[in-house]
């Protein structure tokens, strides 16, 4: 390949292991995200006989659910990077 004169060489790197873990992680954390979505669906119905509860509350607590996951994870992002990995696993644990 040639290069035309002034321009920096190109290189292409091929997937390295930070961009393959990060990957996966995300994959990982969406998977997650999808799986309590999916079972807070399931436990409505049996929460909303007991407890009898209309769609509004419902909502709100499908919702609420779901914004403590976004809430969690940032929080355990700054955590992390404050703290560390490993110091930050001890303090879930």
């Amino acid at each position: 390949m040639t290069q035309a004169a002034g321009q920096a060489p190109r290189t292409t790197k091929g997937l390295n292991g930070h961009m393959l873990m990060a990957a996966v992680v995300s994959a990982i954390s969406g998977l997650l995200y999808g799986y309590d979505t999916g079972i807070i669906s399931g436990a409505l119905l049996q929460i909303s006989e007991e407890f009898h509860i209309g769609n509004t509350m419902k909502e709100s607590i499908a919702a609420g659910i779901l914004l403590g996951a976004v809430i969690g994870s940032l929080s355990c992002s700054l955590l992390c990077e404050r703290f560390g990995r490993h110091r930050t696993i001890l303090l879930i644990c």
